[in-house]
C-alpha cells in the first residue's frame, strides 16, 4: 500500500521467550494513534507461551500478522519479518520493549515528502537499577559521515526506534546474519550510507528494556567472537564508505578500544591464531605505523594503549605469566 500522505508502516516484532514482557509490547502497538500499521510477529521458535499469546491478539486485532518459523536467531527473525511485510516504511521493536502510543505519528509526520528515507527518534533505556534517555543524535547532525562516526562511538545503535524505508533494503544490503551479536549496527551503518535523506526527532519513541548481565558477563565464547568480527565490519563499512583511518580518530578509537577489550578479558585473551593475528595487525596498522594516532591513543588511552602495545611484543606469554608480567610492567611506566 502506498499513500504519501499516510503510509502503510510495518511493525516487526522478532519474539523468542518474551511471555513476561509480550503483551506490554502488543498493547502498545494496537493503541498508536496512527492507525495505518501492520504488526508482523515473528515468533523463532519460542518454547514458552509466546506463540498463544500471539495468536490471541490477533484475534482482537487483525493488524497483527503472526509469522511462525524455527529458532534461527534476531537477524534471521528480522529478515524474515522485512519479507512479509508490505509497509512502505519499515520499523522495527523486540518483543520485550514496548512504544508511547504517538511513537509512529511522530516519525510519520517528519515524511513532509517522498524523499524522506530514514527518520531518527530517541530511546527511553530501562535498566536494571534505574533509567536513562539516549539521544541517537542532536538537531543539528544529519551528515551521514557524522552518522557513521556515531554508531562507532556506540551513540547511534540498533535498528529500533527508527522509521526507514522500505528500499533502503535493497539487494546490496549484506545482514550478517551468521553473526549472533552487534549484527544491527552493520545493518544501520549500511541504511545510513543507502539513505539520501535523513531527519531528526527529538521526541522520545522507543522504549528500551535492557536484560541481563553486561556483555563481559553474560557472552559465550562465540558471542565474544561475533562481537570482534561486527567491530572488525564496521571498520570495513566505515572505510568503504569514505573515512580515513589517518585522519578520523573516532575509528581508530573504536577499533583500538576494541583490541584493548579482546587482550585484556580472561575469556579472550586465549585467542587462537586467526585471532592474534589479527591483533598484531590492527595494532600494527592503528598504533605502530600511525605515529599521530598512537600518540593521540596514549594521550587519551593510556591503560589501554600499553595494554595492546604490552600484547603485541609479547603474544606469546601464557595468560597467567602475562598478568603477572604486566603489572609489573605497569608500574615502571
Amino acid at each position: 500500500m502506498k499513500n504519501n500522505n499516510n503510509p502503510l508502516v510495518s511493525i516487526i516484532i522478532p519474539c523468542y521467550n518474551v511471555t513476561g514482557y509480550l503483551e506490554p509490547c502488543l498493547n502498545s502497538c494496537i493503541l498508536q494513534t496512527y492507525k495505518n500499521i501492520e504488526i508482523l510477529t515473528i515468533n523463532d521458535g519460542s518454547k514458552d507461551d509466546t506463540k498463544e499469546i500471539i495468536e490471541y491478539y490477533a484475534q482482537k486485532d487483525k493488524r497483527i500478522k503472526p509469522v511462525n518459523k524455527e529458532n534461527e536467531g534476531l537477524a534471521k527473525a528480522r529478515i524474515t519479518g522485512i519479507e512479509h511485510s508490505s509497509g512502505e516504511y519499515l520499523f522495527f521493536l523486540d518483543g520485550d520493549d514496548y512504544l508511547a502510543v504517538n511513537s509512529i505519528e511522530v516519525l510519520v509526520n517528519q515524511i513532509t515528502d517522498t524523499d524522506i528515507d530514514t527518520v531518527l527518534g530517541n530511546l527511553f533505556v530501562e535498566y536494571e537499577n534505574g533509567f536513562q534517555t539516549v539521544k541517537h543524535v542532536e538537531n543539528s547532525i544529519y551528515n551521514k559521515n557524522d552518522l557513521i562516526i556515531r554508531v562507532l562511538q556506540g551513540l547511534l545503535f540498533s535498528l529500533c526506534g527508527k522509521l526507514f524505508k522500505r528500499n533502503l533494503f535493497n539487494t546490496s544490503l549484506c545482514y550478517h546474519s551468521d553473526l549472533t551479536y552487534a549484527e544491527d549496527d552493520i545493518v544501520l551503518i549500511q541504511l545510513i550510507q543507502n539513505s539520501d535523506t535523513i531527519k531528526y526527532t527529538d521526541n522520545i519513541v522507543y522504549y528500551y528494556r535492557l536484560r541481563g548481565a553486561s556483555i563481559t558477563k553474560s557472552l559465550s565464547s562465540i558471542r565474544y567472537k561475533d562481537y570482534y568480527k561486527a567491530h572488525f565490519l564496521l571498520e570495513k563499512y566505515a572505510i568503504e564508505y569514505g573515512l580515513k583511518k589517518d585522519k578520523n580518530q573516532e575509528l581508530g578509537i573504536c577499533i583500538c578500544n576494541m583490541l584493548s577489550f579482546m587482550v585484556k578479558n580472561r575469556n579472550t585473551r586465549k585467542l587462537d591464531t586467526y585471532w592474534k593475528k589479527i591483533v598484531r595487525e590492527k595494532t600494527q596498522s592503528y598504533l605502530i605505523h600511525d605515529k599521530e594516532f598512537a600518540t593521540y591513543y596514549r594521550q587519551t588511552r593510556n591503560k589501554n594503549y600499553f595494554r595492546i602495545i604490552f600484547y603485541y611484543r609479547f603474544p606469546f606469554i601464557k595468560e597467567t605469566l602475562f598478568e603477572i608480567i604486566y603489572k609489573i610492567f605497569k608500574k615502571i611506566l
